[in-house]
């Protein structure tokens, strides 16, 4: 449904929005994935310095 509404928002067409929506749905775990991986190598984050940093700012504040 929200592929529908924004392809009627965007002025596009609905029922290709829909049948995109419906034949790509399998797809979204595997997508979320790589956009992950990717967004890793491009926006590396330490996530142990990271709980480091917000808990060392938590005990002093």
């Amino acid at each position: 449904m929200i592929s529908v509404g924004l392809a009627k928002l965007c002025k596009g067409n609905s029922i290709a929005g829909l049948i995109g929506g419906m034949l790509f749905m399998w797809a979204f775990p595997l997508l979320f994935y790589l956009n992950m991986v990717v967004g890793g190598y491009i926006f590396p984050v330490d996530l142990d310095q990271t709980f480091l940093d917000a808990a060392f700012l938590v005990s002093f504040d």
